[in-house]
């Protein structure tokens, strides 16, 4: 499906992405795929729309979804996407978490 951006879409998703939305719930709540999501945000950005938090704050919530999903074996790449975070992000947040104790390493990630 193609979407026709207006400004309240844009403004929706800007919000969304403040809240700590992830950009993978952002794009099913909207029925587009994660990468229209995505695109759309870099072309925000671009034009200086939008300010995205590099410094992504860690929830609760996604916290305990990282564990949950790294618990089942799952990559940081496959965590990652499904949190709508970089892979770094997931790797610094499994170093931490590793530290703490709350996950184990698993072999190749």
């Amino acid at each position: 499906m193609r979407i026709r951006w207006t400004d309240e879409l844009d403004a929706k998703v800007i919000r969304m992405r403040a809240e700590n939305v992830s950009i993978g719930a952002i794009a099913e709540a909207m029925g587009v795929t994660r990468q229209t999501v995505a695109g759309r945000l870099n072309k925000l950005a671009a034009k200086g729309t939008y300010k995205p938090d590099l410094y992504n704050k860690w929830t609760t919530r996604m916290e305990e979804e990282f564990i949950a999903f790294r618990r089942r074996g799952w990559s940081l790449a496959r965590i990652a996407d499904k949190l709508g975070i970089t892979e770094g992000a997931a790797a610094a947040r499994s170093s931490i978490l590793l530290k703490q104790g709350r996950v184990e390493r698993i072999r190749g990630n």
